[in-house]
């Protein structure tokens, strides 16, 4: 699995993002490890990988894509841009894409192989939601993407 953190090009690195991102992944992969009797999926090297967008975070959850639903627009905006940057694929035999996006938004997503997650998901994971502030609901949301 393929953790990756999406920092939009008005946005600067933020080390509490990433190291929530981290601890969710090693927390997720700890908990199907107990659930399927010792077995478990592989993590990559880094865990968390940071890209830097071309796009501002508005640009994620703002701009159509081909007509799709306003709602999915962040996951399909966010995934194009990883696959511009990292040739992520949906349905891809390598990889199962977690993707946490900086741009404002939540309408988190997932399918096919690929979860996008926006800033509202960020947010859940280091205590600073403000609709649920329990880090174990956004550690498991990303979990069952």
């Amino acid at each position: 699995v393929r953790y990756i953190y999406l920092v939009s090009a008005d946005r600067e690195t933020n080390q509490d993002y990433k190291n929530a991102i981290e601890m969710a992944a090693l927390d997720a992969q700890k908990w199907y490890k107990k659930q399927m009797n010792g077995y478990t999926f592989h993590l990559n090297n880094p865990v968390v990988e940071v890209i830097k967008s071309q796009h501002n975070g508005d640009f994620f959850y703002k701009n159509s894509v081909n007509g799709q639903h306003k709602d999915n627009w962040g996951y399909y905006n966010a995934f194009a841009e990883v696959k511009r940057l990292l040739a992520s694929e949906f349905n891809d035999e390598k990889y199962i894409w977690v993707i946490y996006s900086d741009g404002p938004g939540n309408k988190g997503r997932g399918g096919n192989g690929v979860a996008v997650m926006p800033e509202n998901d960020l947010l859940g994971l280091i205590g600073k939601n403000l609709e649920n502030s329990n880090i174990n609901r956004w550690i498991g949301g990303g979990a069952q993407s």
